[in-house]
């Protein structure tokens, strides 16, 4: 209660953090690191530590909370690892889904797709991926909604202007060449 308390009482100051601490972790989640999202929500709570004067923890409260309160931090963990697990299935498959899209306008030839494809869908590659969107799911969540619609479209637009791009490149050569 105390930490709720903190959040409205610090106001701008700690949603500012959050709001850094969240970019800093959804960049992580984009370059597949892992370390550097812990480290981003580490960094976070050690700053709301340092410059919260409200918030005191001492290690013998924290016991006696969780001691309080043990089934419902069991829930807690339980629910949150288990809507990760769920993400990462609905994530893999807007994932292969893409990667499906770009392979099959980057490779021409179907034998280097399917190799492109073998290699990037092992579950070894994969392992970093999954367990970053399992770990960090409201952060890759969010990203997903937002970032996935908007490449969606600019592909979509890319695709119906094609004929347009190539018009004005080979009139600007016809125009400059011949």
């Amino acid at each position: 209660m105390e930490l709720l308390g903190f959040m409205f009482a610090a106001g701008i100051w700690f949603w500012l953090l959050f709001i850094v601490m969240s970019i800093a972790i959804i960049g992580a989640i984009e370059i597949e690191s892992g370390v550097a999202a812990f480290l981003s929500i580490l960094s976070g709570i050690i700053i709301l530590w340092l410059f919260s004067g409200h918030i005191t923890p001492s290690f013998s409260g924290t016991i006696e909370w969780l001691n309080q309160h043990w089934l419902q931090c069991i829930i807690y963990v339980a629910s949150y690892a288990l809507i990760g697990v769920l993400w990462s299935s609905v994530k893999l498959y807007f994932y292969t889904h893409n990667l499906a899209d770009k392979l099959k306008t980057d490779y021409t030839d179907q034998a280097d797709r399917d190799r492109s494809w073998k290699i990037q869908t092992n579950l070894r590659v994969l392992r970093g991926r999954l367990m970053c969107w399992m770990t960090y799911w409201p952060w890759s969540l969010f990203w997903t909604l937002i970032n996935d619609p908007i490449k969606h479209f600019y592909r979509f637009a890319y695709n119906k202007m094609i004929i347009v791009y190539q018009w004005v490149i080979d009139s600007a050569y016809r125009s400059n060449f011949k």
